[in-house]
């Protein structure tokens, strides 16, 4: 939770087995997967894979949200600095 009252976090999703990273613009604001907020060009690594974000970690005053995800084939993690446009 940011001074914004921006909050961030994960949701499980019905097979009881996948996350997805959250986000919720104010407390009672209902939440929204930030996969579908990076834009179209998603999060890639330097090979252009894709990843999926899991879980928001963090977020700072300024909306920049600390945030992990994983590979499309489950295979590799990594952090990711979302920095809001």
């Amino acid at each position: 939770l940011n001074d914004e009252e921006v909050i961030v976090g994960a949701s499980e999703l019905p097979d009881f087995e996948s996350w997805r990273a959250m986000v919720w613009f104010g407390v009672s604001g209902a939440p929204r997967d930030l996969n579908n907020l990076v834009g179209s060009a998603g999060c890639k690594d330097g090979s252009g894979a894709g990843f999926v974000l899991e879980r928001a970690r963090d977020i700072n005053r300024d909306g920049v949200i600390l945030a992990t995800g994983v590979s499309g084939d489950g295979a590799r993690h990594a952090t990711f600095k979302l920095v809001p446009q």
